[in-house]
């Protein structure tokens, strides 16, 4: 019972570590802006970023140029050969010019390094609020979330006078109230219609706040506007509109709910990092404790197969897993065709590509090392603890040794040999 239960610790201390490390190694890696960064600037996709909008820039200014000729009252006839040379040296320059000229702004304003300053300053501020290390942004704040999105299909407009009231005063950024008087207090204030002067609210309170910005319009004007919207958009036909923007705000809602998500489990994935640790290492001791003999060689396979298992992991991660990513996922579905030439296409998708394996490679990169030191150290340990055990043997192999040469020389020593002599 007691091997057993030393093995069953064994194994969960693995786990543990194994987990632990690894969402600690990757959690820094998720986090850190150099990643992603790094990988934008391998891909090349600012270079390509910055040829598709200077080749835009000149489409457009070239379009530009020769309705700018066309509206000076210029244009080829047959029998005046200084008007064909004008429109044609005009035209020639416009066409062989304005792309030089494009290409010269964008260099001196440096454009593609504007690009660049803009990502990493985005991508930075993005994953400080990803751990929780940035507040949320204003813009996320007034999102309306999905529940009140489809809720707002069928409010009326004093219900939705009420709402935007409520976002206005920031009602919805008060605290919840702590205690009863607290709550007596506010509903005070909601009474005598001093909105701004809240300090709390609660779920019992809202109904009574929106029910006292509603009694505040005049029902005259509430019909007046629900009749004059309903006119205008049975008139223009408005409704399918309608529809398809609320059909993006739920979309969009739906992704800021994701990202909320996401951000929760990133937040609290820390904790179950150190709380995963702490249990490895509980682990770790009972197995020592348990464990009548050989405490540093066991220490020594846990880190080892600890190490062993990290080390597979990020190898499938950093040698395998982008390729499986590049060939599963479509990005020709990333790209508007028609929008680019299919030059610029390949080459945006290829830079696409590049960037999606960096990103994937930096990644797993320091599990990789964390696997490889692990298990580098765990084997060093387990040699030492060998050579440690067989060192008693060494020491007296080599006491013999050295007490037959003593016992060798001492024989052939000048003393003995009178010693000898006397006793013939």
């Amino acid at each position: 019972m007691r091997k057993t239960f030393k093995y069953i610790l064994v194994v969960l201390a693995v786990i543990l570590t194994v987990g632990s490390l690894a969402l600690f190694t990757v959690r820094r890696q998720v986090l850190d802006p150099a990643v992603y960064t790094d990988a934008l600037a391998r891909s090349g996709i600012y270079e390509e970023i910055t040829a598709i909008a200077e080749d835009r820039l000149t489409q457009e200014l070239i379009a530009v140029g020769k309705s700018a000729v066309a509206e000076l009252g210029i244009a080829e006839q047959e029998e005046d050969v200084i008007s064909n040379i004008l429109v044609w040296l005009l035209n020639t320059v416009i066409d062989s010019q304005t792309g030089t000229l494009v290409k010269y702004i964008s260099d001196a304003v440096g454009f593609d390094q504007l690009v660049q300053q803009a990502s990493e300053t985005a991508i930075r501020y993005s994953l400080e609020w990803l751990g929780g290390e940035r507040p949320t942004p204003e813009f996320l704040k007034y999102i309306p979330t999905k529940a009140e999105l489809e809720a707002a299909r069928d409010i009326n407009v004093a219900d939705l006078i009420a709402l935007v009231t409520r976002r206005a005063l920031r009602i919805e950024n008060l605290p919840a109230c702590a205690n009863r008087d607290e709550l007596i207090q506010n509903l005070e204030l909601v009474r005598d219609r001093r909105f701004m002067q809240l300090t709390c609210t609660t779920p019992e309170l809202d109904p009574i706040i929106n029910q006292s910005i509603v009694d505040l319009i005049p029902p005259e004007i509430v019909t007046t506007i629900e009749g004059t919207v309903q006119t205008y958009i049975d008139r223009a036909n408005l409704q399918p509109i309608i529809d398809q923007a609320f059909a993006v705000a739920i979309t969009i809602a739906e992704k800021k709910e994701a990202l909320e998500t996401l951000r929760e489990y990133v937040i609290a994935s820390r904790q179950v990092a150190i709380w995963m640790l702490v249990g490895s290492i509980l682990a770790m001791i009972g197995a020592l404790i348990l464990a009548e003999k050989r405490r540093v060689r066991l220490f020594a396979i846990i880190y080892f197969a600890s190490g062993l298992a990290i080390l597979v992991k990020a190898a499938f991660g950093y040698g395998i897993l982008p390729y499986i990513v590049i060939r599963s996922v479509s990005f020709d579905s990333l790209i508007a065709w028609g929008a680019l030439s299919p030059a610029q296409s390949a080459l945006l998708i290829e830079s696409i590509k590049i960037l999606v394996v960096s990103i994937i490679q930096n990644l797993f990169i320091a599990a990789l090392y964390l696997g490889a030191i692990m298990t580098a150290a765990a084997a060093l340990i387990w040699v030492g603890d060998f050579l440690a055990r067989y060192y008693n043997l060494y020491k007296k192999a080599g006491a013999y040794f050295r007490n037959w040469r003593r016992a060798k020389k001492s024989k052939k020593s000048p003393k003995n040999k009178r010693k000898s002599k006397k006793k013939k």
